[in-house]
């Protein structure tokens, strides 16, 4: 009988890599946090200085929040999009999704220069509509085509056509 292995030791060895670069995240940066104090506040034994805990709740700790849970909602994303298409190779690169992206950016680039008020949160919407379009384009074709593989294939010519475009 062969005996599976365990992802314990994985997951225990991430569990203290995340613990040990919060500490870090909140302890670095421009005001230094010492860690000792930082350590005493959260024990209870010590308050540390208005200026440090209003950068602690105010910055530190929502980007903290923000960075798990986005690396968390990515895997997941990633995970399912690979369980859809029942390939481990499925993923915005290999579909398309990400050309689109930057077809949408390059459309902005284009029309409106990387000067303009559309250049920051217009390219991130652009880029946003592009990849829409594309995972769009591909439900409406995996509607009538049932084969993973010719949907895949699928991704890629859209990949390569609007990297095409884009250079």
């Amino acid at each position: 009988m062969i005996r599976k292995r365990g992802h314990n030791g994985y997951f225990l060895f991430l569990g203290f890599l995340i613990v040990l670069l919060t500490l870090l995240d909140l302890t670095l940066g421009s005001v230094k946090i010492p860690v000792t104090d930082l350590l005493k506040h959260l024990s209870g034994s010590e308050q540390i200085s208005e200026q440090h805990l209003i950068i602690l709740k105010s910055f530190r700790i929502p980007r903290i929040i923000a960075a798990i849970l986005a690396g968390a909602s990515l895997s997941v994303c990633g995970l399912q999009m690979q369980t859809l298409f029942r390939n481990p190779l499925a993923g915005p690169y290999v579909l398309g999704i990400s050309s689109g992206a930057s077809f949408g950016a390059a459309i902005v680039i284009m029309g409106f220069g990387t000067g303009s008020i559309l250049a920051g949160w217009g390219m991130a919407f652009a880029a946003w509509i592009g990849a829409g379009m594309v995972m769009v384009l591909l439900m409406i074709i995996s509607v009538r085509i049932k084969q993973v593989t010719t949907i895949l294939i699928l991704g890629i010519m859209f990949s390569s056509g609007l990297s095409a475009i884009i250079s």
